[in-house]
């Protein structure tokens, strides 16, 4: 099987990991890790699901740029937010650049970023809301569909 191109064995995916990347090339796309292939433990090898390439694309990725899949259906706002593929990317690009300050020399820690993100968010919301009739929201339809059927 070559280390890079297109998937000739769709087999593997009966095997393959479920995976979104938030990071690198493949930002925003979904894809698996293929079970036929080693990791070096610095990249793992995956499949990925991309037009440009005419299909099913197999490569390598960073650790860092890709997560499972998620099965547990969101059951906060805040999760249904963060599920959104350009939200979580950013989230994780934010976090990888402020974490490589080592953060833990901060006497608060995680804790002060929370409450930093926290005024941050707090002020980006007034900003939006401050717009009036010029706000442009965006919604997202799984979670308007689920407090549709709570009523």
């Amino acid at each position: 099987m070559p280390s890079y191109g297109l998937l000739a064995d769709l087999d593997v995916l009966k095997k393959a990991v479920p995976v979104k990347f938030v990071g690198g090339k493949y930002k925003k796309k979904s894809g698996w890790i293929d079970p036929t292939r080693p990791s070096n433990g610095i990249t793992v090898p995956v499949i990925v699901k991309s037009a440009e390439k005419g299909g099913l694309y197999q490569t390598y990725v960073e650790v860092d740029n890709y997560r499972e899949l998620n099965t547990d259906k969101p059951m906060t706002f805040h999760e249904y937010v963060f599920l959104v593929p350009d939200v979580e990317a950013k989230v994780v690009d934010t976090c990888h650049t402020i974490a490589k300050f080592d953060i833990s020399k901060d006497d608060k820690g995680v804790e002060g970023f929370k409450e930093l993100f926290g005024k941050e968010l707090k002020d980006a919301q007034e900003w939006q809301e401050n717009k009036g009739d010029k706000a442009r929201w965006r919604r997202i339809k799984e979670w308007e569909d689920e407090r549709t059927l709570d009523v």
